[in-house]
């Protein structure tokens, strides 16, 4: 008799397929019932710009995600438990808690990931613009430009942020197995093991996290890991001149077609750039802070904006300081950085299809 191999149950409210078991009344998945249970504990109420009809995925609107917990899953509010006091409450909640002297808190509507793709090109000729204008500013005074130069909110130098990134890069090498070099998925799942718990650990000395509630800090470490086992990888492999053939034949034909894939795009566009080391620093940091495939907390993006101008504006010093490129070559090279983005969007959309189509964690 045949070995029938059971597939995941759906979720009912994101309609991924996951581990679905009982939470507070309704059958979900972890993801969801964690959702759940932080929006009531906090008494959150989100809002819809359709009037909670939004059509296909539950997990991009977050007002028609906890519709569905309740009246699809049937979870009930009374099951969870409330807070006893506010020391883990995120201090964005007790800040708006504080100003509308209510206790509930309202939260607007989350656009969705083809949303900000489309509007990404115009992001990147506003920075441009910008950075051009940031680099012919002279005329501060020493205490005020050294005054600039720290994050109030990540408390530390623009310069020694960056500096957290190389070191990343330059120093973390526990595993130097390459991405595009697996010959099966065994070693693909054990390269995504061992990065896994390195994201785990880069999260809690990353300036800003402790600022993040855990379900971001959750997001965040599936940015760090991407970033590390995807796009690391493929700077490593352009750096080590990879031309030995490499017998795939035992590899998943989705998983190569996928590997080709980054070899194709962004292996070609990080040889066209040619970035040096800190370059590239600053490129992953932005990849880790820009990438919003997932919805994400207002404190979330405030922190990510924040190391994307830090990060950015310590790379404009050193163009300055240790180049001979004027305003206008600083203010190009940082938009063709900047665009690189939109590729390594799309490349962690379909890396997301991908693993759920392996049935991979993510």
């Amino acid at each position: 008799m045949p070995i029938v191999e059971l597939a995941d149950p759906i979720c009912p409210v994101c309609e991924f397929p996951s581990n679905v078991e009982l939470h507070f009344g309704g059958l979900v998945c972890g993801a969801c019932a964690a959702f759940f249970r932080r929006t009531v504990s906090l008494n959150i109420r989100y809002l819809c710009e359709k009037n909670n009809q939004c059509k296909g995925m539950r997990k991009n609107c977050r007002a028609c995600r906890f519709d569905y917990c309740v009246k699809i899953a049937g979870m009930k509010r009374n099951l969870v438990k409330q807070r006893r006091n506010s020391t883990n409450t995120p201090m964005y909640i007790l800040n708006r808690r504080k100003d509308s002297g209510n206790e509930e808190v309202v939260r607007g509507m989350l656009k969705r990931m083809y949303l900000q793709f489309s509007s990404f090109s115009g992001f990147v000729t506003t920075t441009q613009s910008k950075w051009a204008h940031h680099s012919r500013k002279s005329s501060m005074s020493p205490n005020k430009e050294a005054e600039k130069d720290v994050s109030k909110i990540l408390k530390i130098s623009h310069g020694s942020l960056l500096k957290y990134y190389i070191y990343q890069i330059t120093h973390d090498k526990r595993n130097n197995m390459n991405t595009l070099n697996i010959k099966s998925v065994e070693e693909f799942l054990e390269i995504t093991s061992v990065q896994n718990k390195l994201a785990a650990e880069l999260c809690k000395t990353c300036p800003g996290v402790d600022l993040l509630d855990n379900e971001d800090i959750l997001i965040l470490r599936k940015y760090f890991q991407f970033s590390n086992v995807w796009i690391e990888s493929t700077w490593n492999y352009l750096r080590e001149n990879n031309s030995v053939p490499i017998d795939d034949s035992e590899l998943d034909l989705k998983l190569l077609k996928f590997i080709n894939q980054v070899k194709s795009t962004l292996l070609v566009s990080f040889s066209q750039l040619k970035f040096n080391t800190i370059e590239f620093a600053a490129f992953k940091s932005i990849c880790i802070w820009k990438l919003v495939y997932h919805e994400t907390s207002r404190a979330m993006k405030i922190i990510a904006q924040e190391h994307y101008e830090s990060v950015m504006k310590a790379l404009n010093d050193y163009y300055q300081t240790y180049t001979s490129m004027d305003s206008m070559q600083i203010a190009t090279r940082i938009g063709e950085i900047t665009l690189l983005i939109i590729s390594v969007f799309q490349m962690y959309h379909d890396m997301a299809k991908l693993y759920i189509q392996l049935g991979l964690p993510f």
